[in-house]
């Protein structure tokens, strides 16, 4: 693509849009790690980081996954125009649907794991629903190939590229493990692990694909 293409879809308030977005991923990644402090009986190898919210602190986990929304949104509209890709299309509108599930994340809890045996309840299945929505691990590989001829993207285009494999490969991890456990995410599962791992390295590949933009402002 050429730099005037560039000048043009930067100027409708991409700074803005790519400022929050990494605003707002940074303030949920910290309450995030913070959780685990706060409330050390959850093992982060085998307890989805879902469970913060039933727990004291809930209410943390709650603001987390709002703040994880409106990152995937803001992302998605500081980088709707930049090319016109049909990758880049694609990986924006996953971006938005993400963005969706994160939203559901935050408005409606998971179920305790007692309940979750039993019985789950119509709030924990619109949670879990969310999390099916979370199409983050395509969107960073759509959107890495959809703006590879990009002039604002290309100095950092190949970490980008890295990044999305990695986020990729511990997608695989979590399937993987996931399916070996046949649903007993207990003690000796490090599915959730894998979940969090795919998470964080998201939003660093999110954070960088935006350090483009921020880069090139006028």
């Amino acid at each position: 693509m050429s730099a005037d293409y560039i000048e043009v879809a930067y100027s409708r308030n991409t700074a803005i849009f790519a400022r929050i977005s990494v605003v707002s991923s940074a303030l949920g990644l910290g309450l995030l790690l913070l959780l685990h402090f706060i409330q050390p009986n959850l093992s982060p190898l085998s307890g989805f980081i879902s469970q913060y919210a039933v727990g004291k602190f809930g209410i943390l986990m709650n603001v987390v996954f709002l703040s994880f929304a409106i990152s995937l949104a803001s992302f998605a509209m500081s980088y709707r125009s930049l090319s016109p890709s049909r990758l880049l299309r694609t990986g924006v509108v996953l971006a938005c649907i993400s963005a969706i599930g994160m939203l559901l994340g935050a408005l409606f809890n998971t179920d305790s794991a007692d309940i979750m045996r039993a019985s789950p309840t119509t709030t924990g299945m619109l949670h879990n629903i969310g999390g099916q929505l979370n199409l983050t691990p395509f969107v960073a590989l759509l959107v890495t190939f959809g703006v590879r001829h990009v002039d604002a993207v290309k100095p950092l285009w190949r970490r980008m590229l890295t990044i999305s494999v990695v986020v990729l490969s511990f997608t695989l991890g979590f399937v993987i493990t996931a399916a070996w456990s046949e649903g007993d995410f207990g003690p000796g599962s490090i599915t959730a692990l894998f979940g969090r791992l795919m998470l964080v390295s998201y939003f660093i590949w999110q954070y960088v694909a935006l350090k483009c933009l921020l880069k090139n402002e006028t």
